[in-house]
């Protein structure tokens, strides 16, 4: 099965980290956890609609990056 990268790669101080934030594979397209926190990987905010919101901002640029959707999700694993 061919794996294909999708998204920026991740890193932290420069480092990158041995992870992806989506892979596409066997005709699925699986997405890492997303946090509420910016390209620059700050926090938007202490509030949590706004972590929340930013979440799932980052989870749809990722699915679109993959040429996906939101209406396309058969599974959401949230974790507070």
């Amino acid at each position: 099965m061919k794996r294909e990268v999708v998204g920026p790669p991740i890193s932290f101080g420069g480092v990158r980290a041995p992870i992806s934030n989506a892979v596409r594979g066997g005709g699925f397209l699986f997405v890492a956890g997303q946090f509420g926190v910016n390209d620059s990987f700050n926090v938007v905010s202490d509030d949590i609609v706004s972590q929340t919101r930013q979440a799932l901002d980052n989870l749809k640029a990722l699915l679109a990056a993959g040429s996906s959707s939101i209406a396309n999700v058969v599974k959401v694993n949230v974790f507070l």
